[in-house]
């Protein structure tokens, strides 16, 4: 038999991110507690989703930058070409590149796409660089969206990742998802992910355990 006493723990979480379990709960603080641990196995399941989603993505945007940069005869690589980004990209990456050497005197490209956040990339998505980026280059990303190749569907794509990218953060910071459509997010990424590659959509769809946890909500 547990001797967890079930009010210290509900002290060490804090009464205010017990509430939504508690409410949904009606007030039970063991079906609340059921229902927070079901939360955190979601998290989990949506972490590891979410990650190869994320790998996904930024390698497809990143080959379709590094393209443009090949066409255009740059010297350097997409992103160190002056006045490609605006400020708060150009800042991302100068972070970015400051990690990637921090054990290295040699900056790789690779290294430093992999230290990009989730954040840049969803902002190379957003209208500024539609004329600039998205038209020429990262349109190109997604070759299987029912639209391409005409560049009309970067509202489509950008809505889709932003959803991903708030709920990544969400999980990401602990915080409830219980009482969002996550399987309308999971419905999401996998019209994403296929519109760039149907064989990377049938990795993740394979390994995603998103479903299978949603199937077990208390």
């Amino acid at each position: 038999m547990s001797t967890i006493d079930r009010s210290i723990l509900q002290r060490r979480l804090t009464t205010a991110r017990l509430s939504s379990y508690l409410t949904d709960s009606g007030g039970d603080v063991d079906q609340a507690l059921v229902l927070y641990d079901w939360n955190t196995a979601l998290s989990g399941a949506l972490h590891e989703t979410l990650g190869r989603f994320e790998v996904v993505l930024r390698n497809a945007l990143d080959e379709q930058l590094t393209n443009l940069a090949s066409r255009r005869d740059w010297t350097r690589p997409w992103y160190r070409q002056p006045g490609l980004l605006d400020l708060r990209g150009a800042a991302d990456v100068e972070v970015a590149r400051a990690k990637a050497i921090d054990r290295s005197p040699i900056e790789l490209h690779g290294k430093v796409v992999a230290e990009l956040t989730f954040g840049f990339w969803r902002y190379l998505l957003e209208k500024r660089y539609h004329t600039t980026l998205w038209v020429p280059a990262l349109r190109h990303a997604f070759p299987n969206h029912p639209r391409y190749p005409a560049a009309d569907f970067g509202p489509d794509i950008r809505k889709r990742v932003q959803r991903l990218h708030l709920l990544r953060n969400r999980v990401a910071h602990h915080e409830p998802i219980h009482r969002r459509n996550i399987a309308r997010d999971d419905a999401g990424l996998s019209d994403v992910v296929a519109w760039i590659c149907r064989d990377s959509a049938e990795w993740i769809t394979n390994t995603s355990r998103v479903k299978e946890v949603l199937g077990d909500r208390p």
